[in-house]
């Protein structure tokens, strides 16, 4: 589900940023999960980035109410530091019937990453959202990180998953 295009990333690797389209609102969403049913079993809330979108516990809440979704995977850039945890808390709490899955995209290491992701400080800020997700004690949420493989970080993936697996010890 492409909750919106809109991104506060510039990555090297994609230009969902440069769409432009309506986005759907709160109750036009929760029409499309009513007419779904309880057929999707899995959900990806992405876009751009899904927590720009304020609604986004809303959406994911109406998804679990209109159906039966054993899973709802976001994928986060984790800028958002201080929107992104609470948001997933609220997710977590309002789907417990579901398995929420946050994805934190780690491409890189440090600056290579921000390079990567065209944004000065987003490694810190990931890695600060990252610490803020596992604070959270949930028991149906899942803490994961995934890597854009590119031209860009191609040769240095076995350092990028050493780095993730030594330090963050992610769910998945």
């Amino acid at each position: 589900v492409s909750v919106t295009y809109r991104c506060n990333s510039r990555c090297l690797t994609c230009r969902v940023y440069e769409k432009k389209a309506e986005e759907l609102t709160t109750e036009e969403f929760d029409r499309v999960f009513a007419s779904l049913g309880g057929a999707p079993y899995w959900y990806t809330m992405s876009g751009g980035e899904p927590f720009l979108r304020k609604d986004l516990p809303e959406l994911c809440a109406s998804a679990c109410r209109r159906g039966s979704p054993g899973i709802i995977n976001i994928p986060t850039n984790g800028i958002l530091t201080d929107r992104i945890p609470p948001m997933v808390d609220e997710i977590a709490r309002r789907c417990r019937g579901a398995q929420i899955i946050i994805n934190l995209s780690i491409d890189e290491i440090g600056e290579r990453h921000d390079r990567i992701r065209g944004v000065p400080g987003n490694f810190g800020k990931a890695l600060e959202t990252y610490r803020g997700l596992r604070a959270l004690s949930e028991p149906n949420l899942t803490v994961g990180v995934h890597t854009v493989v590119s031209v860009h970080n191609v040769e240095r993936i076995p350092d990028i998953y050493r780095y993730v697996m030594s330090e963050l010890h992610p769910d998945s």
